[in-house]
């Protein structure tokens, strides 16, 4: 036991000499802190400048150097020495600067403006009102220096294989380790020594985990084992803090990738590197990216968007003057006490509601790789519903096309695998009903969606589906093109009266509880689904219509989303003579016998 201990008090050592101090000011113990020369002759090099109140959407912080305005995003070089002295990328001192957002312990979310010109930071907000991180017990605010790497990017057309999502749109993020607090502006000098991958709302989030260079422990960490050795814990609570802060907020865990683990410094320094690239790409060359980005810089030669040192003190001419701190609220000071046991175990029930979704095709070998990768982009992706993307299968039911269309599902199994997508053919064409029928007895989910494989059905109003069913456990969820925000795209007007008059009709004769009668894009409960197929006994047009009529005969409970139909962009519409002379005798027999 002694011998552990000893081990123990051994190997931390150093980090009890480097943070002692902060245990005995915690502890009301005076002791001097201080910075090292080195750090503050690098700081000294650039100066910020504060406009507006701190705490509103009006705050800004302008960087300064040698008393001329620059963008913190393009100005402040990122390949540096350790006194912070620019050096070209191949010097490979493995020491880069790092802009202070956030100093440690505080909640106001700072970042640099990627879309404004010279890019101060300002304080993030949502719906106009500023964003503050919520203090997740037993963390305050944010657990390390945090802020972003100057000339990085994270491009949003760039998919990351470790990941299989695209850039955030953001400079890279850091995270600094050392003992000291630093101050909103600052540059600072430093090392990388590990990465966490953030999956965040479809998008990749990396996370480097770093230490000043100046810093008493620099000398002992080099890559990310060495943070455990000398930090134990710190990778992990790093990771448990990205995984849950959001969940006040009523939003469920973040994901982290490489199965919630962090990756050691050849990553983090790939990445670096990689993100250093894409931004030379923004900066040095015209695009038609759109106003996102400001790329007005006064130190990047050779890009378009530089411009004279005097130009840009236009820009801070503009800024309101600095004022008064807005007062605290003091319930930001509150603490968030989350179970984290059940918050798993809730992503673990969104994940095993399995969505089957029916796709009927008859010669749809144009559309089809077309509406699965929009299901594939919509659903596979982190949302407010599920931070690991929505689960579900695709199950394809041709009636033996003879334009090839199976050949395409089997195709497209081989890229997304046969078990996302499943085919399960027939012969030939035998109606609507029995084709859901025969998708049924194959489908594993415990929802049913159903919709047309020719794009006249978008993907995303999928989400609303489900978000809809959720909110009052509905059994049904229908779209609508006749509700507000609802419509048709494509249509002439013989379509569009043609359908209206039919759904005007319908809802004379049958009183459905539905605006939109002769839609096939829905969501049911698979049993619901399952005995309103088996009791339907029209075919065509008319069965969707009997879908309705009948649950609402036995009180199913139903709810609308305002959805907008797409006219098909390849192939023939099926609606012809035949099939409106269909529906009117169908409406008639429904009439009669329901």
């Amino acid at each position: 036991m002694f011998q552990r201990g000893y081990r123990f008090v051994s190997r931390c050592a150093p980090a009890l000499k480097a943070y002692g101090p902060i245990f005995l000011a915690h502890h009301g113990i005076s002791h001097q802190l201080t910075t090292s020369p080195a750090t503050m002759a690098a700081s000294r090099s650039y100066h910020c400048q504060e406009f507006g109140t701190l705490y509103k959407d009006d705050y800004r912080m302008f960087f300064m150097q040698d008393q001329k305005p620059i963008s913190p995003f393009h100005d402040i070089p990122l390949f540096v020495d350790k006194d912070g002295k620019a050096v070209e990328a191949n010097a490979n001192t493995g020491i880069f600067n790092m802009v202070v957002e956030i100093p440690r312990w505080t909640n106001a979310k700072m970042e640099i403006s990627r879309d404004e010109p010279l890019n101060p930071i300002k304080q993030d907000s949502k719906k106009n009102k500023p964003r503050f991180v919520h203090n997740v017990f037993p963390h305050k605010g944010y657990i390390w220096n945090y802020g972003a790497f100057p000339q990085t990017w994270e491009d949003p057309e760039h998919v990351s294989p470790e990941t299989g999502c695209k850039g955030d749109r953001d400079p890279l993020d850091v995270c600094e380790i050392g003992f000291r607090v630093a101050k909103r502006g600052e540059v600072l000098q430093v090392k990388p020594l590990g990465i966490i991958a953030l999956c965040d709302e479809g998008e990749t989030d990396w996370k480097v985990i770093v230490i000043d260079v100046h810093d008493p422990l620099a000398d002992e960490l080099n890559d990310i084992e060495d943070v455990e050795k000398y930090m134990p814990g710190l990778i992990q609570t790093s990771v448990d803090w990205f995984r849950y802060y959001k969940i006040p907020d009523g939003k469920p865990p973040n994901t982290i990738a490489f199965d919630g683990q962090a990756k050691g410094r050849e990553v983090a320094t790939k990445v670096l590197y990689e993100t250093h690239d894409y931004w030379r790409k923004l900066v040095m060359e015209k695009s038609s990216r759109g106003p996102e980005w400001s790329c007005l810089n006064t130190r990047c030669k050779g890009s378009p968007f530089m411009v004279s040192p005097d130009e840009v003190e236009k820009v801070m001419d503009k800024q309101g003057k600095q004022q008064p701190a807005a007062p605290w609220d003091p319930a930001l000071d509150t603490w968030h006490f989350i179970d984290r046991e059940a918050a798993e175990n809730s992503v673990a029930r969104i994940t095993m509601v399995k969505y089957s979704i029916l796709l009927p095709t008859y010669n749809e070998r144009e559309n089809l790789p077309l509406i699965v990768w929009l299901l594939m982009k919509h659903l596979g992706k982190s949302t407010e519903l599920s931070s690991d993307g929505i689960s579900f299968e695709i199950i394809v039911i041709d009636d033996g096309s003879p334009d090839g269309t199976q050949d395409v599902v089997k195709q497209l199994q081989q890229i997304y695998g046969s078990e996302k997508i499943v085919l399960r053919p027939r012969e030939k064409k035998l109606g609507l009903g029995t084709a859901y029928v025969h998708g049924l007895k194959y489908a594993k989910g415990e929802f049913i969606i159903i919709m047309d494989a020719d794009l006249s059905h978008h993907p995303k109003f999928i989400l609303d589906f489900i978000r809809k069913q959720k909110e009052k456990d509905y059994d049904i969820v229908t779209g609508s093109r006749y509700i507000d925000h609802g419509g048709v795209y494509g249509w002439d007007l013989k379509r569009k009266i043609i359908s209206r008059g039919a759904n005007y009709v319908a809802q004379v004769l049958l009183r459905p509880g539905a605006s939109d009668l002769t839609g096939s894009f829905r969501l049911y409960k698979r049993d619901v689904l399952q005995r309103l197929v088996e009791s339907c006994i029209s075919k065509g047009y008319v069965f969707q219509m009997e879908m309705l009529v009948r649950a609402n005969r036995a009180n199913y409970t139903l709810a609308e989303v305002p959805i907008t139909f797409v006219d098909r962009v390849y192939g023939q519409s099926k609606l012809g003579g035949n099939e409106i002379v269909s529906y009117v005798m169908g409406l008639l027999k429904l009439f009669i016998s329901t």
